[in-house]
């Protein structure tokens, strides 16, 4: 039987004698995958779910799915240090960015503490003025717009500080994109049918602004994470800091809060957003 056979007939004897893959061989193969310890977890995710679906098919004899027995060392350590901006550095940092819309969008990003696929996926539509509150209704991921269905928390309204009203409202006022159905950041150069491409302004605004500052290199989800670190030092109380982090648990305490603590929500949101537009 020559090789091409051969590894056309041994899952067909596997089957047969209802033998399944050795979990310490797909564990070295794994280790020899030149891929990210978190990229091979997910890898062995996907060969989990093969495995279910031929017990389900009836390729396999129903047992104990050998892929558990399967470890990837360090797949859920974080490797680097969550980054959080001091007040200081936050100032420093800001400084450094005068590009408009780029300025108002990191600016945003951090006073509402929501995903930067999120805040790139506004639509003036999502704003109510007049009310001071912005609902969160879809992503943009690979250039692509999905509706924001994350969990129901992400559904709730967020408040919107005066601070922040205005300054918005500002950048409205001088978009040559501002209809309701517009997006907030729309880009000319797709005549607004599409918004800034948010990766371009992490490396051409984000990244040298944050070099300039003397920070190292950081991101988008380094706003997110100051965001929450700022409710923190500010005394939010952990059941608010899941609504305005919009998170489906912090604690089972939390669960007390629902969508009707709009308010108690901004008196705590306020206090983020004077630290970060002055």
């Amino acid at each position: 039987m020559d090789a091409e056979n051969r590894l056309i007939a041994a899952p067909i004897e596997q089957r047969r004698l209802g033998l399944a893959a050795a979990p310490l061989e797909i564990e070295k193969w794994l280790e020899g995958v030149d891929r990210a310890q978190k990229t091979k977890s997910h890898i062995k995710g996907v060969m989990r779910q093969v495995f279910e679906y031929a017990m389900a098919d009836g390729l396999f004899p129903i047992s104990r799915n050998p892929l558990e027995l399967v470890k990837v060392k360090g797949a859920s350590k974080r490797k680097k240090p969550k980054r959080i901006l001091t007040y200081e550095e936050w100032e420093r940092f800001i400084g450094n960015v005068t590009a408009e819309p780029q300025r108002t969008a990191i600016i945003t990003c951090l006073c509402l503490g929501v995903r930067r696929e999120e805040v790139w996926a506004l639509k003036w539509s999502d704003f109510n003025f007049v009310a001071g509150t912005v609902r969160i209704q879809r992503t943009i991921i690979g250039g692509k717009v999905y509706p924001s269905v994350k969990n129901d928390a992400s559904e709730a309204d967020l408040p919107l500080d005066d601070s922040l009203v205005r300054l918005l409202l500002d950048w409205r006022s001088k978009s040559e994109f501002n209809k309701e159905t517009d997006w907030v950041w729309a880009s000319p150069f797709s005549a607004g049918e599409m918004p800034l491409y948010f990766n371009a302004i992490q490396r051409d605004y984000i990244i040298p602004a944050s070099t300039a500052a003397g920070l190292g290199k950081i991101g988008w989800h380094a706003l997110r994470h100051t965001y929450r670190a700022w409710l923190n030092a500010a005394g939010t109380p952990l059941g608010v800091q899941k609504d305005l982090m919009r998170h489906a648990n912090i604690a089972t305490t939390a669960n007390v809060y629902g969508a009707g603590v709009v308010d108690v929500m901004r008196q705590f949101n306020s206090q983020v957003v004077k630290r970060a537009i002055q």
